[in-house]
């Protein structure tokens, strides 16, 4: 039974840090430009087959010591240029061009930094390299994009031409696993020395010296290789074909300092042998999985939402949660987070017990905040009101209104509104008569019906009483109701009192007719 050779499927995962860095340098360096930026991908060593991506570096700067590759990345200015973009041509032309790279006898695959001095990279970037076509919306913090890694592939499998069982050797060189784990790829001469594939002099070829993951088990019907060795492959066999005979050795070693021989059989053909293949990458696949595909169709666009790790105001409700879920996790295991945030709070009264409330419901991650108060912010207000400024009491601005804009601005994203309303109170006389006072009525019911938590939170018990009613009516009404919660604070003292009510429904009209 014959051996043959198989490549692993790359994986490109594009961390969060990629997208930020990418969003960054469209706005303060590409702006309106569209040319491809190059970046760089790194491939650890305990999974050569992964291409790791974080961030849009240009490829002038310092690059870690590892097996990297280049990327480039096709950014566009809008939806459309992005929906319009000619993604086979792309990817074809950059296959054409590894193709023309890798059969190419003297070739010299020797990137060239911008002062002459060679990049610390894998291969070539005309033979290895990842592409990203994008569209980045930098106001929504979305972006919409393709990828795929082209490579070559051999048309008929690879084959083993020993049929001995492959046993594992030990490697006692430290300085040769160091190297290796860097280089990733490293070729042997017939005189003992190394090269790697930047420099690839010519010479009698010995062995190449491939970094793998897992090596195959003795009697393994299969070799299985890494992705870029496919294309590496091509490019070494056109290389060296005159002083090998008809067979390349391959030396597969672990990190760890095992390694297994075997020698593949190099096809008499090699343009005839070799296929280009797009790679294009479908994010997620099945089990949420990323795929590869090989055919030139490419995959629908992949769309990804980052408003809650890169918007700064998403961020803020987010660390706003997580002190709330923190006391879950150490002090109070069955604290109901969600139900506390998402609960309607109604604050009649945005005075000193007002302010004061809004902030320890802030404080509890509570995102929907309703004030309702008549008055305007006074010049003594600020000293005592935290959320009232200087400015607000020059203006004379509504309570209710500067109150709501205060919190908006403490934590963006809150559900937070203010509506100036005189509740109505016994005793107290009135210009505007039973109508004012039906149309005060009917808004405060439809305030209380819409809430699910309502503090009493005015400065004298007339103006609580007609509130009091109706939370416990609409409690009546509804078997449940909103919540009342009375808050009094004297000099040395204070009450906080939530309220119950046993007894029947109260209809509008009475209540309206209880101040005549």
């Amino acid at each position: 039974m014959s051996i043959i050779v198989e490549f692993t499927l790359p994986v490109l995962q594009l961390d969060t840090e990629f997208w930020q860095t990418l969003a960054d340098y469209k706005l303060n360096v590409q702006r309106l430009g569209t040319s491809a930026i190059e970046t760089v991908g790194e491939m650890p060593p305990h999974d050569p087959s992964r291409i790791l991506c974080s961030t849009v570096k240009e490829v002038s700067e310092p690059l870690p010591s590892r097996g990297c590759c280049l990327g480039r990345v096709y950014n566009h200015n809008t939806i459309q240029d992005f929906a319009k973009a000619d993604r086979q041509a792309i990817v074809g032309s950059s296959l054409d061009q590894i193709l023309s790279t890798a059969l190419s006898p003297s070739s010299s695959p020797g990137p060239v930094g911008p002062q002459g001095s060679p990049a610390r990279l894998l291969i070539t970037p005309q033979l290895l390299y990842f592409i990203v076509i994008c569209y980045a919306d930098l106001k929504n913090f979305k972006f919409t994009y393709n990828c795929a890694v082209p490579r070559l592939a051999f048309k008929t499998p690879l084959i083993v031409t020993s049929a001995a069982p492959m046993i594992a050797e030990a490697i006692d060189d430290d300085a040769l696993l160091a190297r290796l784990t860097a280089e990733m790829v490293l070729l042997r001469y017939e005189d003992n020395t190394l090269s790697n594939l930047r420099d690839m002099p010519a010479g009698r070829l010995l062995e190449v010296l491939v970094l793998v993951a897992n090596l195959p088990e003795p009697n393994a019907a299969t070799v299985v290789l890494p992705w870029y060795m496919s294309t590496l492959l091509v490019a070494i066999m056109t290389r060296f074909k005159s002083t090998v005979d008809d067979s390349i050795t391959l030396r597969l070693v672990h990190q760890r300092g095992s390694s297994v021989r075997i020698t593949v059989v190099v096809p008499g053909d090699l343009n005839a042998c070799v296929e280009r293949v797009p790679g294009w990458i479908a994010f997620p696949g099945p089990q949420g999985k990323p795929t590869v595909t090989t055919t030139w169709a490419h995959p629908l666009p992949s769309a990804l939402d980052l408003r809650r790790v890169m918007d700064p105001a998403a961020l803020a409700v987010s660390a706003t949660d997580l002190n709330v879920r923190l006391m879950q996790w150490r002090v109070l295991p069955t604290l109901d987070p969600d139900r506390i945030m998402n609960l309607r709070c109604l604050l009649i009264g945005a005075g000193t017990l007002g302010c004061a409330v809004s902030r320890t419901l802030l404080a509890w991650g509570v995102k929907n905040i309703t004030f309702v108060d008549s008055g305007h912010v006074s010049f003594s207000n600020p000293a005592r009101q935290n959320l009232f400024t200087y400015e607000d009491a020059v203006g004379k601005r509504p309570k209710a209104e500067a109150a709501a804009a205060r919190l908006g601005e403490i934590v963006p994203g809150l559900n937070v509104s203010g509506v100036q309303l005189e509740v109505p109170m016994p005793g107290k006389s009135t210009t505007g008569g039973i109508d004012d006072i039906s149309r005060a009525v009917e808004k405060l019911d439809s305030l209380i019906a819409g809430h699910d938590v309502v503090f009493l939170l005015t400065d004298s018990r007339e103006s609580r009483w007609l509130p009091t009613v109706m939370v416990a009516s609409a409690g009546a009404k509804t078997k449940g109701g909103p919540m009342g919660v009375s808050v009094a604070l004297g000099f040395d003292s204070y009450l906080v009192k939530v309220q119950s009510y046993g007894g029947g429904y109260v209809s509008l009209e009475n209540m309206i007719m209880s101040f005549w």
